[in-house]
């Protein structure tokens, strides 16, 4: 694995550590938490659910389209041109003009909360639930959690420049195919180190 998807995976650990505290603490039995950068052509860089997944089906809409998130008018993008250090929480979508691209989406997200998670450098941690109501913006103890996540989230993001890298490392270069005949005319470098396995060493858990 390369150093960028090291830190997707602590970032991802955050957001299922993150699920595990909310399920069954707040109502809901459906919660989705994701983490989106770029406010020029937003991506979201992790994501993972109740179900234990962790790939959104608007990822790959994502890929064909760099704008697909805008064109859609996602509320997050909304806070990544424009971010606060207040959450904003929407306690039912369905009376915001909040916008769904399949019915799915719309029967599991319900209420969301958008915390910013670094203001220079605009990223944003999205928590929903598939209940109204299931986020109380006067609930300190709510907002401290959730303060707790995007730090650690934000940490993750900074650690080796990943959040200035993130545009560079979006998409793997095509692998050259290399006739066999040529192999023995390669030169190997033997002296490159294996990438260094991170580990998480101020996780949660």
């Amino acid at each position: 694995a390369t150093d960028h998807d090291a830190q997707k995976e602590l970032i991802t650990h955050t957001l299922t550590f993150g699920e595990s505290v909310l399920n069954g603490w707040l109502p809901g039995s459906h919660f989705e938490l994701s983490v989106f950068v770029d406010s020029t052509e937003p991506l979201m860089l992790c994501y993972f659910d109740s179900k234990h997944e962790n790939v959104a089906r608007s990822m790959a809409k994502r890929r064909d389209n760099p704008r697909f998130y805008i064109d859609n008018g996602y509320e997050v993008c909304k806070v990544l041109q424009d971010p606060s250090s207040e959450p904003r929480v929407i306690s039912n979508v369905h009376d915001s003009g909040y916008s769904f691209v399949s019915d799915q989406q719309k029967s599991q997200i319900k209420s969301t909360a958008l915390i910013t998670i670094e203001m220079e450098t605009p990223s944003v941690l999205v928590v929903s639930s598939n209940v109204k109501d299931a986020f109380d913006s006067e609930n300190k103890e709510l907002i401290s959690f959730f303060r707790v996540l995007a730090e650690q989230i934000r940490i993750d993001l900074m650690e080796h420049g990943f959040l200035l890298n993130i545009r560079k490392q979006e998409f793997t270069p095509p692998q050259v195919q290399i006739d066999a005949e040529f192999v023995p005319l390669l030169k190997t470098d033997t002296n490159l180190d294996p990438v260094s396995k991170l580990t998480d060493s101020g996780q949660s858990s």
